[in-house]
C-alpha cells in the first residue's frame, strides 16, 4: 500500500510540476524578479519558459542579458540559458535554489594585459560577485556553456577569435571537468580533469588533469604572453600533452610535445648581425616535472631533433643543475604508467650549469 501511495504522490508531482512549467510564460515577471534576488547581478531576458527533464523543473531564458547591477560593465549577452531548479531545497529555505546551469551562444570579450593577466569584460567585477560566484561553482551539480565565443585581445594590439564549450559536473564532493578551445587557424585545445575536494583550496584537492593541444601556431600562442616572454621568437607548429597530478598541494607534470618546421630567433631585429637562428624540421620529447621542497627537478628523455632528413637521437640529452632547476636521465616512457600525470609553475633560475651526454646519431 505504501508503495502504490509513493508511485500516485510520484505521478502527481511531475504531472503539476509539467502543467505549471508549460505555463511559465505567463509568469515571466515574477520568474525573473526570483532569479534577481538570488543573484548579484541583473538578468533580462526577451522570454521565459519552462521545461521538465526527469524530476527537474527547467526555467528557460531567451534572449539573455546579464549585467551588473550599478552599470559599471556591458552586460553579457547569450542566446539562451537553461536554470535547473532544486525543488526539494527550495521549499525547504523558502527561496530559489539553483542546481544546473545551462548556458547557450555566450559572447565574451577578453584581453590579456602587458602583464599577462587575463580579463573578461563583464566579469571582472570582485566583492558580492565573486563571493556569489564561488559559492555557485562550489555548490552547483551542472554547469556547461555549449557553442561560446570568445573575442581575446593579446598584447601586441591582435585579436584571437576561439571557440569555447565547457561541462562542469559535481557528484558529492566528486568532480570533473571537460572543455574545449578552438581557433580558426586549425588549433583545438582539449582539457579534462577529475577531483575530489575544494577547488578553490588546492591544499585540499586531490586529482588528475589531462591538456591535449594539437596544430598550435607557435607564433600566435606566444603572441599571448607579455613581451618578456618573448625575447626568443618561435614559429612552427606544436602538439603537445600533459598530464597533471594533484595531490593536496603537491604537483607531478609529465608531457609530450613535438614541433614541426620549428624557427628559434634571438636579436633585436632580422637585420642585426647578432640575431641567431636555430631551424629543425621536427623536434620531440618527453619530460617530467617535480617538486622537491624548494627545489623543482625536470626528467627529460626520448629527445630527437631533426634537420633536412638527419636524426639525432638522444635518451639521456641533457643535464642542468641550478638552485631551482635540474635537468637528469629518467626512465623511458613505456617502464611508467600514464596514469599519473601532472603540472606546476617553473621557478626562475639565475644561475645554470649545463652538460650534454653523448647520444646516438642516425640517418
Amino acid at each position: 500500500m505504501l508503495v502504490v501511495s509513493l508511485i500516485v504522490l510520484l505521478a502527481a508531482y511531475v504531472s503539476v510540476g509539467r502543467m505549471l512549467m508549460s505555463n511559465l510564460q505567463t509568469h515571466q515577471d515574477t520568474v525573473l524578479r526570483a532569479l534577481n534576488a538570488r543573484v548579484p547581478f541583473v538578468i533580462e531576458a526577451a522570454r521565459v519558459s519552462g521545461e521538465w527533464r526527469s524530476f527537474t523543473p527547467v526555467v528557460v531564458l531567451s534572449e539573455l542579458r546579464l549585467s551588473v547591477a550599478d552599470g559599471s560593465q556591458p552586460p553579457l549577452q547569450l542566446d539562451a540559458g537553461r536554470i535547473g531548479i532544486d525543488v526539494l531545497n527550495s521549499l525547504r529555505t523558502r527561496s530559489l535554489q539553483m542546481t544546473r546551469l545551462m548556458l547557450d551562444g555566450l559572447s565574451l570579450d577578453g584581453t590579456i594585459t602587458d602583464a599577462g593577466q587575463l580579463r573578461i569584460r563583464g566579469l571582472d567585477s570582485a566583492g558580492q560577485t565573486g563571493d556569489w560566484l564561488r559559492e555557485f561553482l562550489t555548490n552547483t551539480e551542472y554547469l556547461a556553456l555549449h557553442n561560446a565565443q570568445l573575442e581575446l585581445a593579446l598584447p601586441g594590439g591582435a585579436v584571437r577569435n576561439l571557440d569555447l564549450s565547457l561541462r562542469l559536473s559535481r557528484d558529492g564532493s566528486d568532480r570533473s571537468l571537460q572543455a574545449s578551445l578552438a581557433s580558426p587557424d586549425g588549433m583545438r585545445v582539449r582539457l579534462l580533469g577529475r577531483g575530489v575536494g575544494d577547488l578553490f583550496q588546492p591544499e585540499l584537492l586531490t586529482g588528475d588533469l589531462y591538456l591535449d593541444v594539437t596544430g598550435a601556431q607557435l607564433s600566435r600562442v606566444q603572441a599571448m604572453f607579455p613581451a618578456s616572454a618573448r625575447r626568443v621568437r618561435a614559429d612552427g607548429l606544436l602538439d603537445m600533452q600533459l598530464w597533471l597530478a594533484w595531490n593536496r598541494g603537491e604537483p607531478v607534470l609529465e608531457a609530450r610535445l613535438e614541433a614541426r618546421q620549428l624557427q628559434l630567433v634571438a636579436g633585436r631585429a632580422a637585420q642585426d648581425t647578432r640575431i641567431w637562428r636555430v631551424p629543425l624540421d621536427r623536434v620531440s620529447l618527453d619530460a617530467r616535472l617535480l617538486e622537491r621542497g624548494n627545489r623543482w627537478t625536470l626528467y627529460a628523455s626520448a629527445v630527437e631533433l631533426e634537420r633536412q632528413g638527419v636524426t639525432a637521437v638522444n635518451p639521456q640529452i641533457l643535464h642542468a643543475h641550478a638552485a631551482t632547476l635540474i635537468f637528469a636521465r629518467r626512465p623511458s616512457p613505456g617502464a611508467r604508467s600514464r596514469r599519473n600525470r601532472s603540472t606546476a609553475p617553473v621557478n626562475t633560475t639565475t644561475a645554470m650549469t649545463v652538460s650534454i651526454s653523448k647520444g646516438n646519431h642516425s640517418e
